[in-house]
């Protein structure tokens, strides 16, 4: 999930929900080249060892990255326009395939999230009253990885129709809002046993 967000989520009544996210900074636009597996991005502000997250708006991924995974930036390659990845700290270059040639991809920076608490709201409409909230778990914490949760209880709490959620990120210094989107709570359909 590359900063600022929007992710549109759907949650059956009286069922759990889980929604694994990476948290990253601003996204920028980026240009994937597999012949020699560098990732362009003008003036990107990366260093070796940094995290990144990479996801496509209109297209696939490539072969050899995954959506909402953490990579690691290696020196192998860098410049202050251009970078190449790895699944681990100082590891070999990952060899990935563009299958969509026009798409656009965005890369982020990964946020530490070790010193951060969260806040996920569900609410009729921004504004309203309270209608329930999301548990927020930091999974993974230095590799940005959250997740949001909710209880059979809670779903089944809240009536069948359309809400607005946010998440929130605070630490002792500031807070912002990180992603919101609709949430769609549809009724559960039971199977009938006879």
């Amino acid at each position: 999930m590359i900063y600022p967000s929007t992710l549109n989520l759907t949650v059956l009544q009286d069922s759990t929900f889980e929604q694994d996210l990476v948290i990253t900074e601003a996204a920028k636009a980026a240009t994937l080249n597999d012949a020699t597996n560098l990732i362009t991005s003008p003036c990107h502000g990366l260093v070796a060892g940094d995290r990144v997250a990479v996801a496509v708006v209109d297209g696939e991924m490539p072969c050899g990255l995954v959506a909402g995974e953490a990579y690691y930036v290696l020196a192998s390659g860098l410049t202050s326009n251009a970078f190449k990845l790895s699944s681990s700290s100082g590891g070999s270059e990952i060899d990935f395939t563009v299958l969509t040639t026009a798409a656009t991809y965005l890369i982020g920076k990964v946020i530490d999230l070790t010193t951060y608490t969260f806040d996920s709201d569900i609410r009729s409409n921004f504004g309203e009253a309270l209608a329930g909230t999301f548990v927020c778990t930091a999974t993974g914490p230095a590799a940005g990885r959250l997740r949001l949760s909710m209880t059979a209880a809670l779903s089944s709490a809240l009536a069948q129709g359309n809400y607005v959620w946010d998440l929130k990120l605070k630490t002792t210094s500031y807070d912002y809002y990180y992603a919101k989107g609709t949430l769609t709570v549809d009724s559960t359909v039971s199977r009938d046993a006879s």
